[in-house]
């Protein structure tokens, strides 16, 4: 029996499929990049909201932890507003400043991070039930921040660095700011954030200058709905991290939102 012309059917048979594979598959992915990249554009995933969500809060809630208890920390914010509702965040820790905010600011992010130059274990680092969730990646979702010596460094530089060369950020003042602190009156501060959406409310942090049985620790209460009449709230100053467009490198097209609509 001849076997030649049956393998060689066969054989011609194999590599058409393949080619129509070959063929298809290209085309396939290149629509699923194509697809992402156009998602990529209009609307960022829910975990790069979320993750940048986290991080504007705890900008806004370190900065209130600044200046919450400390007259000249206030002093000094309310010099460098000078009138104005709102000040960036490079303003305040670029790479060119050499202000007390900045050093202080420093001082409290290396005790949340557990950073080698603080006193505080990365894993025993938020004082209080009260704190926003992490908004980097720590030992538990890291290995390779767990293998470093000093874990908690990593956690400063990429929150650091996520703050001042990622994203450009404000701290906003909506009922504008006071430096005076009363010595027999609780003066409260509420920390909160720009929820990446049109809401016009977003959860926040209101931190006490006097601790009582309804805050933790460091006096802080979380709050669950920030919003307009919430700033009819007596003795209480809000701060609101928020993204701030400018030049090329911060258009953040992919928010097809006014950040500055929010309590306005």
């Amino acid at each position: 029996m001849n076997l030649k012309k049956p393998l060689l059917i066969l054989l011609f048979i194999a590599l058409s499929c393949n080619n129509e594979t070959e063929l298809i598959e290209p085309e396939n992915n290149f629509n699923s990049k194509q697809e992402s990249v156009t998602r990529g554009l209009v609307q960022p995933t829910s975990q790069v909201h979320d993750n940048f969500e986290k991080t504007l809060q705890w900008v806004s809630f370190i900065s209130t932890r600044v200046i919450i208890n400390n007259p000249m920390m206030r002093m000094e914010m309310y010099s460098i507003l000078q009138g104005r509702s709102a000040v960036s965040i490079q303003e305040l820790l670029g790479p060119n400043v050499n202000s007390n905010f900045k050093t202080k600011f420093i001082q409290e992010l290396e005790n949340y991070s557990g950073s080698s130059s603080s006193n505080q274990a990365v894993n025993n680092t938020l004082p209080g039930i009260q704190t926003p969730p992490r908004p980097i990646k720590t030992c538990e979702d890291n290995s390779q921040i767990c293998s470093s010596p000093y874990p908690g460094d990593q956690i400063f530089n990429t929150f650091w660095n996520e703050i001042l060369v990622d994203h450009c950020i404000e701290l906003y003042f909506p009922k504008g700011f006071s430096p005076l602190i009363s010595t027999v009156d609780n003066n409260s501060i509420t920390s909160t954030a720009h929820p990446l959406n049109t809401n016009n409310f977003n959860n926040g942090f209101k931190h006490n200058t006097i601790i009582t049985d309804d805050t933790d620790i460091d006096g802080v209460t979380a709050i669950s709905t920030v919003n307009a009449s919430y700033l009819n709230t007596p003795r209480d100053f809000v701060i609101v991290a928020r993204p701030l467009r400018t030049g090329s490198n911060c258009t953040y097209a992919e928010y097809n939102m006014n950040f500055l609509s929010f309590l306005p």
